[in-house]
């Protein structure tokens, strides 16, 4: 007959177990999607930027990506999104103020671009095209 400490020792054991699997369920959040596409001002590809994706419903977490040569990717340096409506911001710099010091401030190439959009629930492609008038017009909202 096993004793009282080996029973109580092996029942603790198992309902770890049984708290970890319960536990881990839930632990995978919502199914996330990859994005890319072209961004252009004034119908301009923007050298150099990042584009991010906030979700409109709090809690799901966003996404975002590094704009290069016109083009966003999330699976190249960025984090993917669950899809839905989005607040989508666009960010352009002119380059550093300082060529020879990497650590300065950059330059924008216009006022940050704020857009809602639905995105969808699957890989997919958007393009945003920034308005020329936008950084005349507006300013950071």
């Amino acid at each position: 007959m096993k004793s009282l400490f080996t029973r109580l020792h092996h029942r603790r054991g198992w309902s770890l177990v049984a708290l970890a699997v319960i536990c881990c369920a839930g632990c995978s959040g919502p199914e996330r999607w990859d994005t890319s596409g072209r961004v252009t001002y004034g119908g301009q590809p923007v050298t150099e930027g990042h584009i991010t994706f906030d979700p409109v419903k709090p809690g799901t977490g966003g996404g975002f990506a590094r704009i290069v040569d016109g083009h966003y990717d999330t699976r190249q340096q960025g984090r993917n999104h669950p899809g839905g409506p989005h607040r989508v911001t666009v960010a352009a710099y002119k380059g550093l103020k300082n060529p020879k010091n990497p650590d300065s401030d950059v330059a924008l190439l216009f006022p940050a671009y704020r857009i809602e959009v639905d995105l969808p629930t699957e890989e997919s492609t958007m393009d945003f095209d920034v308005p020329t008038d936008w950084g005349k017009n507006n300013s950071a909202k």
